[in-house]
């Protein structure tokens, strides 16, 4: 069961960074194309990433636990965008959040 809580809740961080990366990328830039070509940028950019590294499908995927430290760091960077923004509670509980599952990931998903 906590093998299951914790793909959810990571699931949810995996949203939760691409949306902080299109948030921060499009509040960047004083231009208005570029705030759209950074959100955008950074989003796919995020996604390519994550489908080469992170995807269970991918046939280049991380093993653990260098796996979870790319996941981690995924959605470190995520806090950290979010902390530029403004908001620097919710950096924390995402930071926090991040670094529990994938600590719990290593033990669970082996």
């Amino acid at each position: 069961m906590l093998k299951s809580v914790i793909g959810i809740v990571v699931f949810m961080l995996e949203l939760l960074m691409l949306v902080a990366f299109g948030w921060y990328g499009y509040n960047e830039p004083t231009n208005v194309w570029l705030r759209i070509g950074l959100a955008a940028g950074l989003v796919i950019a995020a996604i390519i990433l994550w489908a080469v590294f992170g995807s269970p499908k991918s046939t280049k995927r991380l093993r653990l636990p260098a796996l979870a430290v790319f996941r981690a760091a995924m959605f470190l960077v995520a806090a950290f965008f979010v902390y530029r923004l403004g908001h620097p509670t919710w950096a924390l509980v995402i930071a926090v959040t991040a670094v529990t599952t994938q600590v719990v990931s290593c033990f669970t998903e082996q």
